[in-house]
């Protein structure tokens, strides 16, 4: 579905973007959004067109993106951002938080889009973030669906799990009574009935003998032990779309840096170093798999096609990693600089829709 989602998100800015390229330069209409959203002059180039750049930047957004991406890192297995000691047990709220983010991020981005739509480098910048914010509510909407489905099982997984921890058969019904045990409720006679079943044994039966019994009953605790089952990561998928929205917002900010590469030495700076940790990370884990396989005892062709994919598919997964998340700190860094603010404090005539959005996006945080 995520995959999906971002494929068809990646055509559609395409498509948009070939349909309107013979008119980037035109001089648009004047209409009343121009006299309700100010539109700043585009041939001043970067130091002007950033003007219509309402969303954080610099040192702020530096902060804001560690923020998105320490929730996105606990949200995908389960865990509450704010404290990840605790697993997320519950569902409402946190879809609550996450349709009130969506709900406040498009209507600001829409916004900073439309004041910078005479500039299309600043345009594909804001259609980065805004698809940033919606990767992460989906993640959250996402791990609320799986807590959801896991909180209210079907009917044929308690016959599973019945099965598996007391050889049962499926298609029966158990019925509870007053001491907390579950009792199979069944037409047989020569079954004890659940108060002599009591008597025998008032604190249930031991593991060992459950399972080697037919009596149906089971401690609350073993019907709803599930530390072996292993973590739904499922939500990881969304950040698909959010690798095609970091893609599309790269291309923006490389050919909004082609004229002033060249001029700025900070921002050479910076793009060395970006370079630097894109080659030097995946390098590394190269090694890292290759020396591993060095150390085996295994040996011959098969030996040597498993080090050269695990060395290969290594070192791909860390550039994507690495590009994923230091791409948005890059380009904060590098909008900080063209504006001449690093630290980041937005202007009077925009800072309402500059917090707005920052604050926006911490709410996910809250998820429990």
């Amino acid at each position: 579905m995520a995959s999906a989602t971002s494929t068809i998100f990646v055509a559609s800015v395409l498509g948009v973007l070939l349909y309107n390229a013979r008119l980037a330069s035109a001089t648009p209409s004047p209409s009343v959004s121009d006299t309700l959203f100010r539109t700043s002059n585009v041939t001043g180039g970067p130091v002007d067109e950033i003007k219509c750049y309402a969303l954080p930047y610099g040192a702020i957004g530096i902060f804001s993106h560690l923020l998105t991406f320490w929730t996105i890192a606990w949200m995908s297995v389960g865990k509450t951002p704010l404290w990840p000691f605790f697993e997320m047990k519950t569902y409402k709220f946190d879809m609550f938080l996450a349709c009130a983010a969506l709900c406040t991020c498009i209507p600001i981005a829409s916004i900073t889009m439309h004041r910078c739509r005479l500039s299309w480098h600043f345009l594909l910048i804001c259609i980065w973030k805004l698809v940033t914010s919606v990767s992460l509510a989906c993640i959250t909407l996402h791990r609320c669906w799986i807590i959801r489905k896991e909180g209210n099982p079907s009917h044929g997984r308690k016959d599973t799990e019945l099965q598996r921890l007391g050889g049962y058969q499926a298609a029966q019904t158990y019925e509870s009574y007053n001491n907390g045990m579950y009792a199979h409720n069944d037409s047989r006679s020569d079954l004890p009935s659940p108060a002599a079943q009591f008597r025998n044994n008032p604190y249930g039966s031991s593991p060992s003998a459950q399972n080697n019994s037919r009596s149906g009953i089971f401690s609350r605790d073993e019907l709803t032990n599930n530390n072996s089952k292993p973590r739904d990561t499922a939500p990881l998928w969304w950040l698909v779309l959010y690798l095609s929205g970091t893609i599309v917002g790269m291309v923006g900010l490389c050919s909004l840096l082609w004229t002033t590469f060249r001029k700025d030495a900070t921002i050479r700076h910076l793009t060395y170093g970006f370079g630097a940790v894109l080659a030097i990370i995946p390098i590394l884990v190269a090694i890292f798999w290759y020396v591993h396989h060095l150390e085996m005892s295994e040996q011959g062709k098969r030996g040597f096609l498993l080090a050269v994919w695990q060395t290969l598919s290594g070192s791909f997964v860390a550039f994507v990693a690495v590009f994923g998340v230091f791409s948005s700190l890059y380009s904060d860094l590098v909008l900080g600089s063209i504006a001449n603010n690093l630290f980041g404090m937005p202007s009077d005539d925009f800072a309402p829709l500059y917090w707005a959005w920052f604050i926006a996006k911490r709410v996910p945080l809250l998820s429990l």
